[in-house]
């Protein structure tokens, strides 16, 4: 564990791991934005399959990769090792990563039920251990993955910096950053519920964020290839004028012959 988290007292740590809990949808919000945009971008074919062979395809492979590293460097962002000045769900998991504020934990989220019944204060409470130990293990064994691991070492040796890949470093398989995606955003809600007793839509929010990009991109057209064929037929036309004069002339000194 960071030692800027281990300085932390308990209340400070609980009050942190409540406020980045709350900030997770927001940044997650982006990456699902990124990942809806990619989608069309990079995995989809109506956009690629309209480009010609012409210099504007080296221009959309840049876009492609501009797009896919701000979603890999945001998403790492998520994965970052535990420190009090980050917002990640490593750093979540390390202020709350004791007995005594996971007890002040669920005393406030059972303090929410004060008036309820003693069988349903009991279950409600059985839920939120179960809960509680289940978004600690899964971001634990997510921040250990060869997943993580991979795209993490990608995003530094080839993105975010220019470190070159280290000797054991193991290339992302493809389509790993959505499956992170979708694993980061049901542990960020599962922290949400026992940090501050509420959930988040994230599936309504990747739907819209889809919903947008497929208003932005499914009837996008590049113009590329139409212009390219305005150029030609104008091409063609110059060099039929060319040609016509030079027949108008040779026609000229004959006659004067």
């Amino acid at each position: 564990m960071a030692r800027s988290v281990l300085k932390l007292s308990d209340a400070e740590a609980l009050a942190a791991a409540k406020a980045k809990a709350k900030e997770l949808f927001g940044l997650i919000g982006t990456v699902m934005m990124f990942h809806a945009n990619n989608r069309h971008l990079i995995y989809g074919k109506e956009l690629s399959s309209q480009l010609p062979n012409s210099y504007a395809g080296h221009a959309f492979q840049n876009l492609q990769a501009a797009s896919f590293g701000m979603q890999l460097i945001r998403l790492m962002a998520l994965w970052d090792r535990a420190s009090a000045d980050r917002t990640s769900i490593p750093t979540i998991a390390a202020l709350i990563d004791r007995d005594s504020v996971r007890a002040e934990m669920r005393r406030l989220h059972l303090g929410d039920w004060h008036d309820a019944g003693p069988q349903f204060l009991h279950d409600t409470g059985a839920r939120f251990d179960k809960l509680l130990r289940r978004a600690t293990r899964w971001a634990l064994a997510v921040e250990k993955s060869q997943r993580v691991d991979s795209l993490r070492d990608h995003r530094d040796a080839f993105i975010a910096h220019n470190l070159g890949p280290a000797t054991d470093y193991k290339s992302p398989k493809y389509g790993q950053e959505r499956r992170l995606l979708a694993t980061t955003y049901r542990i960020a809600n599962m922290l949400n519920v026992v940090l501050n007793n509420t959930s988040t839509a994230y599936e309504m929010t990747d739907e819209m964020c889809r919903k947008y990009a497929e208003d932005l991109w499914v009837d996008c057209r590049f113009g590329v290839l139409e212009r390219q064929q305005r150029e030609e037929e104008a091409r063609q036309a110059r060099l039929a004028e060319m040609r016509a004069r030079r027949g108008v002339r040779a026609g000229t000194s004959e006659a004067t012959d």
